[in-house]
Order: C-alpha cells, then sequence, then structure tokens
C-alpha cells in the first residue's frame, strides 16, 4: 500500500523564515545569471538561478525545471518564461511544491539528521541485538557476504581473498575451512553467488586482465573469463536461470554476458558515473541499476541498445547524492538506499509519484540492503556501522488485518445474536452468551487499535525500524539473509575486516512503534 507522502519531520522540519520573493528580485536574479546577455539563460545557469532563491538543486532537477519553465522548447529561457513560471509563487519555499518535487523531504531528513537537536524524539532507535558471533580473518575491508548453505558462509574482501566459514564453529575466534585468492594481484569490488549450483562470480579490478571471472566456490578453480570490462566492475549479478550475467562498471556501462561465453553480447552507456548495483527481476531478464550519478535504471537486457537508453529512470533517487544499492521486490517494487541517509520503495507502475514507502531513523549513507526470500522484511547497512531490520510495507499488513477485523466483528456479532435469541427464548445458556459478548468486545478493541495504528502511519508518512543490531563503526558494505530452520540468520560484513553473524526470532519481534 502507498503512504501519503509527508515532510519527515512533521509540518515544522527545519523550518525556515519566510522570504518573499519580489518582480525586482526575480529580475535581479535572471540578469546576473544570463551571463552573455542575450535575453536567455540555458540550464546551467538556470540552475544557479533556482540555488540563488535559496532552494536546493542539482541536474536532475535543473533538467526538469527547464522543460517546465521553456514554453516555447528551445533549449533556452528568456525573461518571459522565467517571470512567467517563478512569479507564480511568493515564498523561495513555494518553489517546491510547485516544482512537485518529492525529494525535497528527503533533503529536509539529511538536514533534521545534522542539525536538528529534537531529531531523536521524533525518529527513536528501535531495541538493539547483540551480535552471535564474529569472524575475523580478512586482511582488508570485507566486500559481499553470501551463504553457501545452512552452515556455510562466505566472505570475500577487497584483497580478492575468498574465505569460507562454518556458522555453526563454537569457538572464540573461529578459522575458515578454506580460502582461496581470485586472480592474481587483482581488487575484488562486487561478488553474485549462486549457492544451488555452486557458482561465484567475480568482479575485478582487471590490472589489464578480465575484470569478471566465473569460480567454484569450492575449490577456487576459474571456470570462465569474460571480456569486455576496461574498468573496475563495481557490480555483478546471475540472471535466475544463471542464462545471463549482468554487471556495471566505473564509467557508468552495463555489460551483458552468456554465461557460457567469454564475449560480451552487448554494453551500453546506461549511467554517467559507477554503476553501485545491479539486480535481475526474478525470472525476466530485466535489471535494474543504482548509479553514483544519482539514478536508479530499469533496462531489459535482452533488448538493451548500445546507446544506454533506458526503460525507465527514476531520477534523484537519493536526494541528489549517490545511490548504493536498488533491489527488485516482486515484479513491481524496488527498494533503493543511497547518500540522503533513507531507503525508499518504489512502484515502477507510478513513478511520478515518488516513493510508495520512505523508511527514516539512519544517521548516515544507507550502503547496503538485503530482503527476505518473501519480501516482507528487509535489513540496511550504513556508513556508520550500523545495521536495521525493518517491515517492507506495514500499512498494507495493517490494512490487510483491519479488513479481517471488520469480518471477525460481523462473525462475531451474529453469534451472538443468534444466541441472544436463543437465551431469550430460553434454550442459551448464560456462559455462553457471557462468552461472545467477551469475543466481540475483544474484536472491537483489536479494530480500534488498528484503526488507530493505520491512522498515525498514514498521517506520518514513513516507516521506522523493528530492530537494531550491534556492529562495528566502519561501512557495513554487505548483508546477506538466510531462513533457518532456528530463525533468520543475518551475516554483515564491514570495512573493519569483521564478519558479524545475527539470529532473529521473527515471531518475537519486538512491539512496533509508530
Amino acid at each position: 500500500s502507498s503512504m501519503p507522502a509527508r515532510r519527515a519531520h512533521g509540518n515544522n522540519l527545519c523550518e525556515r523564515d519566510r522570504k518573499v520573493i519580489t518582480e525586482e528580485e526575480l529580475r535581479k536574479t535572471f540578469d546576473l545569471f544570463d551571463f552573455d546577455k542575450s535575453g536567455s539563460i540555458d540550464e546551467r545557469e538556470l540552475q544557479q538561478a533556482i540555488k540563488s532563491l535559496g532552494v536546493i538543486c542539482n541536474d536532475n532537477m535543473a533538467k526538469k525545471v527547464l522543460r517546465m519553465v521553456d514554453s516555447d522548447c528551445n533549449g533556452t529561457v528568456e525573461w518571459e518564461e522565467f517571470h512567467a513560471f517563478f512569479g507564480r509563487v511568493g515564498d523561495p519555499e513555494d518553489i517546491k511544491d510547485l516544482l512537485a518535487d518529492s525529494c525535497h523531504r528527503f533533503f529536509e531528513y539529511k538536514m533534521a539528521v545534522e542539525t536538528d537537536p529534537n531529531f531523536a524524539k521524533t525518529f527513536q532507535v528501535p531495541e538493539i541485538q547483540d551480535v552471535v558471533k564474529k569472524f575475523m580473518g580478512h586482511n582488508e575491508s570485507i566486500e559481499k557476504v553470501a551463504w553457501l548453505s545452512a552452515d556455510e558462509l562466505m566472505s570475500a574482501s577487497i584483497d580478492a581473498e575468498v574465505l569460507v566459514w562454518s556458522a555453526s564453529d563454537t569457538a572464540a575466534r573461529p578459522v575458515c575451512k578454506r580460502k582461496f585468492k581470485v586472480g592474481k594481484g587483482c581488487a575484488l569490488y562486487s561478488m553474485a553467488v549462486d549457492a544451488p549450483r555452486r557458482l561465484l562470480l567475480a568482479g575485478l579490478d582487471g590490472k589489464g586482465t578480465s575484470c569478471m571471472r566465473l569460480i567454484t566456490p569450492d575449490d577456487g578453480e576459474e571456470k570462465l573469463a569474460y571480456e569486455g570490462h576496461k574498468t573496475p566492475v563495481y557490480c555483478c549479478a546471475f540472471s535466475n536461470d544463471i542464462s545471463l550475467l549482468a554487471s556495471g562498471e566505473k564509467k557508468g556501462e552495463i555489460f551483458i554476458h552468456d554465461a557460457s561465453a567469454a564475449e560480451c553480447v552487448v554494453k551500453a552507456q546506461v549511467h554517467k558515473s559507477v554503476v553501485y548495483a545491479v539486480d535481475y527481476q526474478g525470472a525476466s531478464s530485466t535489471i535494474c541499476t543504482a548509479s553514483k550519478d544519482g539514478s536508479v535504471k530499469v533496462v531489459d537486457s535482452r533488448g538493451m541498445a548500445p546507446e544506454g537508453k533506458a526503460d525507465l529512470t527514476i531520477d534523484d533517487a537519493a536526494a541528489s547524492g549517490a545511490v548504493w544499492q536498488a533491489r527488485w521486490r516482486g515484479q513491481h517494487d524496488i527498494l533503493s538506499c543511497g547518500d540522503d541517509y533513507c531507503i525508499k520503495r518504489w512502484d515502477i507502475r507510478n513513478i511520478d509519484q515518488g516513493p510508495v514507502s520512505s523508511y527514516f531513523g539512519h544517521t548516515s549513507v544507507v550502503r547496503s540492503l538485503e530482503l527476505s526470500p518473501d519480501g516482507e522484511f528487509f535489513a540496511s547497512g550504513v556508513q556508520t556501522g550500523g545495521v536495521r531490520l525493518w517491515q517492507t510495507d506495514r500499512l498494507s499488513e495493517v490494512e490487510a488485518s483491519l479488513e479481517l477485523a471488520v469480518t471477525e466483528i460481523g462473525r462475531s456479532q451474529k453469534a451472538l445474536d443468534d444466541l441472544q435469541e436463543r437465551y431469550e427464548s430460553g434454550e442459551g445458556d448464560v456462559d455462553e452468551l457471557k462468552a461472545a459478548r467477551k469475543v466481540l468486545t475483544e474484536a472491537l478493541k483489536s479494530k480500534e487499535g488498528l484503526s488507530e495504528t493505520h491512522a498515525v502511519l498514514r498521517r506520518q508518512g514513513y516507516y521506522q525500524a523493528v530492530l537494531g543490531f550491534d556492529g562495528g563503526s566502519m561501512p557495513v558494505s554487505t548483508i546477506a539473509w538466510f531462513n533457518g530452520p532456528d530463525g533468520v540468520r543475518l551475516a554483515t560484513g564491514a570495512h573493519d575486516q569483521a564478519l558479524r553473524l545475527y539470529h532473529v526470532d521473527m515471531g518475537a519481534l519486538p512491539s512496533q512503534k509508530v
């Protein structure tokens, strides 16, 4: 269910003094940025003009504004167009509403984190759970962790060393079961694992050799070296059936390989900068990507054109900062996170309306995301070492519970009416009647509580974390989720070279505050 887009901290988050824009100020602003005195300003000059009016504006926002202001579609803005557009507002804050740009509330959230002394009163720290086990064995920062089985856990560090651990190891300082190096003298930036098929795909810096290689994790043997990449591979992924490989590199290109052949099938300049994440949508050939350029893109990898045109683009997915992760949730949802300290859920059928859910509470850059297999929960890791667990769509769960509660009230009321009629005719039992009244009272009370929770969730417009985890103080670059017989096992890898293991009893999560 979609949550209403509201400001992150009531209606007064980082409230600014009101400042009226006069026509004289508009004219001065226009003239100031009409550098060549041509009587028109281009996209770059427009961006500077908007900033001078007190509104944060990045490249993507400037493009949007240009399309809105440039009524004659000649690629520049003349004074008449500038005045007609910005003259409709009397305050710089109103420009945000005029532009209908949902990213401003994420700017405001980040500003509240950094400047608002009352931040902790609104966004409370969740209950913190201790680490179950800590594995130390790497000499460099850990870039990827993955489960190979219920007991085998694999970690890979930037020096291309891969270690395999036993999660059930009871030693105070566990020692890895085996380890191997990928490549010779290479740095490892990304890794994808297909546990059932026992395959590992490694993205490397290359050092003049292949930047992407297929490995068997049981012995570290290289099965295939893929061609095409000329710069470091920062992300890679298997398609569901392992027939295709998608990878993204430092300069923003996306590569598609047939898993069984070294040659690249197609490559495209999809992004302007580093591609940090790529993910296949279920069993389809559609991928989503996340980049340092601030956007999330959706592309059909089988029909990808060399010019890199995306099927769908989410501009400013991290409020002008880098997007570190983008992950599919089902057929239509994408979760993303990044430099604005936020996590967002997007419905690709309705991108123009902004994110359908927002997740607030982190106080630094969100670097990593991992969804539960059913997509009902996800875990996130941040630049400062924190890890949190979230329910993905609590609003929908509450709405479904409300429907069940209404049905239960109807059923309980009918049962009570029937018992009341029997009692009045001399056939009923008074204890049964009392019990039925109690059931109805409890059903009404349950509905009242659910209605109150529903109203609060709709009003505040964001979710807070269910649980937090005690971690280190360095960036959490990777998280792996495993549903075991004893509950959920979360493994995290961080730049402090530590692999941490947590156990979560999903049936005993703390009561969620709203």
